[in-house]
């Protein structure tokens, strides 16, 4: 692949604002599904992308986050958007569209993502496609590497309501260090520094699940070891949990639990990292098939230099 095609990509790279919105108004967004997932958008039958509607509030102040643009003449031919994860310091790609035959531009896209990111207080930008999506290579194109690989798991929920928690509570906010400690006795230490080897890179990569979840915690001899929530949206049911090796007990008594609270959805994903081999056993178990596998890359977010040294020149002269 030569390079001037990806010269000419990022020339065309433009901000979601209101003369692109104009645009895209007047000849349609990139076709396509998006491409990108995160916790709320696992649903394959459901997951359209977000509208043009959706997108054009993310042009606005940069809390919910931005959108990006890449036009062939004054036809917009691929469209991401991103935004912060829990915190400020990790973001997440929430929208990937690129017309079929046009991933190069992804690279050039990216690369705003990671500056704006940069500038917002990012460390790291998490994006999340499907194993086999050609966007993979060229996401690692603009310095995107593969941090780990994830299986999606459908099911149903257990239709019996009655059962106890047994010695799951509650999580409450006094749990968070314990929970930190036990994601760094069950996540390999090569994870652990893309994702974050800090208490407070840990939290801000958290992601987090659209409606109110439910979370509880396991404890043995005064520590955590297990924690599982649920969440559910219409229909629609999502179950995460984390579970020291030496608790597979505890983990399905946890799954068991939480399928007896979703009772009232008719399907259940459940996302396994590859190192969380116990929990997609104890799933299959419980009947749930492995329907998707993804692939999670994270991108370091950098602001350049030439920016560096406009941002203190700006700062000096104020």
């Amino acid at each position: 692949m030569s390079k001037t095609p990806r010269r000419q990509a990022s020339a065309t790279v433009r901000r979601l604002g209101p003369l692109s919105t104009a645009i895209c108004l007047l000849t349609g967004r990139p076709s396509g599904s998006n491409r990108a997932y995160t916790l709320g958008s696992l649903d394959r039958d459901k997951r359209r992308g977000l509208s043009l509607a959706d997108t054009v509030p993310t042009a606005m102040p940069p809390r919910r986050g931005r959108s990006w643009l890449s036009f062939e003449g004054r036809r917009p031919i691929a469209l991401v958007t991103a935004g912060p994860r829990s915190h400020a310091q990790s973001w997440e790609l929430r929208q990937v569209l690129i017309e079929q035959g046009a991933e190069e531009r992804l690279p050039a896209l990216l690369e705003s993502v990671s500056r704006t990111a940069a500038a917002r207080g990012a460390k790291r930008v998490f994006l999340r496609l499907v194993r086999d999506d050609p966007a993979v290579e060229h996401a690692r194109q603009s310095g995107f590497f593969p941090c780990f690989q994830e299986t999606l798991y459908r099911g149903t929920p257990l239709r019996q309501t009655d059962g106890s928690r047994g010695s799951l509570k509650k999580k409450e906010a006094r749990h968070d260090y314990d929970l930190f400690r036990l994601y760094n006795a069950t996540t390999p230490a090569d994870v652990r520094s893309t994702v974050g080897m800090t208490f407070d890179a840990w939290r801000a990569s958290a992601e987090r699940l659209p409606g109110r979840s439910t979370e509880f915690v396991m404890e043995s001899a005064d520590q955590v070891i297990g924690w599982v929530r649920y969440v559910r949206r219409s229909s629609t049911g999502a179950l995460s949990a984390v579970f020291h090796p030496s608790a597979k007990e505890g983990l399905v008594s946890a799954i068991e639990f939480a399928l007896r609270r979703l009772s009232g959805a008719s399907t259940v994903y459940c996302l396994v990292p590859e190192f969380q081999v116990a929990l997609g056993r104890a799933l299959a178990d419980y009947h749930f098939d492995a329907v998707c596998e993804f692939e999670v890359l994270v991108g370091t977010a950098v602001i350049p230099a030439e920016q560096k040294v406009r941002t203190k020149a700006t700062a000096a002269s104020t």
